[in-house]
């Protein structure tokens, strides 16, 4: 495993302290980070993500979104949260229910973002797997083996 995503992964339950890869502070326990996109301040914003989702579910993306901004740039973070966050919002459009796994659904969502989708996904499985692989359907392992 990275020895980057070792380390956030090892502080994630410890700290309610965590540095952005350009700099910038946040508490991983709140949820709205802050974070810059070429010299613009921007959001991640989780709050409506927690409403869409089931509770074990919103606890494992904030841990792999903290991850992200250590490890990631910016932009990446904040495309990949925009994206998962539209695609509970459909499920519950579609479903009225809470997420409550990560689905292939999610996974074709992220990998149809223009140059920054294969990357996205790598970003966003990694981490995932590194905290046991739990709260993604079954299929979505093979589904991603393909690309």
């Amino acid at each position: 495993m990275d020895k980057t995503i070792e380390a956030s992964l090892a502080q994630f339950h410890h700290s309610e302290h965590a540095v952005i890869a350009y700099g910038v502070s946040f508490n991983p326990k709140e949820d709205t980070w802050p974070i810059h996109i070429l010299g613009d301040r921007k959001h991640l914003h989780f709050q409506s993500f927690r409403k869409l989702t089931s509770a074990p579910l919103f606890t494992k993306i904030k841990r792999v979104f903290r991850v992200l901004a250590e490890t990631r740039n910016s932009h990446t973070c904040y495309s990949a949260l925009r994206t998962v966050v539209a695609s509970a919002q459909s499920h519950h459009d579609q479903f009225n229910l809470s997420m409550a796994a990560i689905s292939c659904e999610v996974i074709i969502m992220v990998q149809q973002q223009r140059s920054t989708g294969v990357a996205m996904r790598k970003a966003l499985i990694k981490p995932w797997m590194a905290y046991g692989g739990n709260l993604i359907e079954e299929d979505v392992l093979d589904f991603i083996a393909f690309f």
